[in-house]
């Protein structure tokens, strides 16, 4: 970048005349073709483990989703068996509270 002094206008304070503008230069810049080819790479490897983070991501939210349904299913089970042990236990109580 070249600096080049701004030109003077009369209509400018004075403390303003000494500033810069800085100009950038137009070349021509021809990138590194390795270079490239290493960010391709590096691409397609980012891309590749995203795709198998996201596999490995939707496996273990089948597999809690499958866990979530079957303890759904067991709890109901626990349920039953808890109110039937309940019953049973009244009907021993009242048992020994007969004279």
């Amino acid at each position: 970048m070249k600096c080049l002094p701004c030109r003077r206008h009369s209509e400018q304070p004075e403390s303003i005349n000494d500033t810069y503008v800085l100009e950038k230069d137009d070349s021509n810049v021809i990138p590194d073709s390795s270079n490239i080819c290493t960010n391709d790479n590096q691409v397609d490897q980012n891309v590749a483990e995203c795709v198998d983070e996201r596999a490995a991501l939707a496996n273990l939210i089948a597999n809690l989703t499958l866990d979530t349904e079957e303890n759904k299913t067991i709890l109901k089970q626990l349920k039953k068996a808890n109110a039937s042990l309940t019953q049973e236990l009244e009907k021993c109580k009242t048992y020994l509270e007969k004279p």
